[in-house]
């Protein structure tokens, strides 16, 4: 079997969503011009000057996620803002948020400045590089990606298969790790801190996290992985996991 490479997540203990990718796919297209996504806060104008503060706070506990569909996104920004307001974290994202305005305003200054034959010069160049890009690209390998959904919480509830009923979420009172699909009903979920949780779902029950059954659940699915794929690459999302070398049979 030729070899075919999995890029994923190599410490699924380290991550509460666990993930495996795998090269072997058709590799993935060039980013469009101008792309990209904020991973931070983004604070929209508000409709009206006299609309409420919170109706500008959006979060990363704010933006849609698989399982929450249909929830009342009104009452969780309500909840976060209350809740999160008064807090050094919130007031330095509102620092950082006037700081990223002011550069936006500057930016706009210095396109409105760009000239029809200095814009048409740039996207010669972009082109151009492009072009060369697209000619170096390696289409003899495919990556394929395959996700633990929910992982933690999928764990225990193979373990206790009444908690599939209930909110449940991994973690303390501290940081929730990850969410069931029946917490995420109420807009709970990972890295959310638990006293948030709470408020949104105060039914919400908690799991204490156990490695030790993770990372046994994760080898279960990498050796499923190594009958059919000779190489592949296993790595938590999140901040403490780590890439691992590639494995070969």
């Amino acid at each position: 079997m030729a070899d075919t490479h999995i890029a994923g997540p190599e410490s699924l203990e380290t991550s509460g969503n666990g993930g495996f990718a795998m090269p072997g796919m058709a590799n993935p297209p060039l980013a469009a011009r101008g792309s990209g996504q904020a991973l931070s806060q983004v604070q929209p104008q508000r409709e009206r000057a006299s609309d409420p503060a919170w109706k500008d706070y959006q979060t990363v506990f704010t933006n849609a996620k698989a399982g929450m569909e249909g929830v009342d996104k009104a009452r969780v920004q309500q909840i976060v803002w209350e809740m999160s307001k008064d807090s050094a974290h919130f007031k330095n994202e509102q620092r950082k948020q006037a700081s990223v305005q002011e550069r936006i305003e500057r930016m706009k200054s210095q396109a409105a400045a760009i000239t029809p034959a200095e814009l048409a010069a740039a996207g010669r160049l972009l082109d151009a590089r492009i072009a060369s890009c697209e000619a170096r690209r390696d289409l003899t390998r495919t990556w394929l990606h395959v996700d633990m959904d929910c992982f933690y919480a999928a764990v225990h509830e193979r373990e206790q298969p009444e908690l599939k009923r209930l909110q449940v979420a991994v973690g303390g009172m501290g940081m929730i790790c990850t969410a069931n699909y029946v917490a995420r009903r109420f807009d709970v979920r990972s890295a959310m801190p638990a006293f948030i949780g709470k408020r949104l779902c105060p039914k919400l029950v908690f799991i204490k996290p156990d490695f030790a059954k993770y990372t046994a659940a994760a080898e279960v699915v990498r050796g499923a992985l190594r009958q059919v794929i000779t190489r592949f690459l296993s790595q938590a999302r999140g901040g403490r996991g780590r890439a691992a070398a590639a494995e070969e049979e």
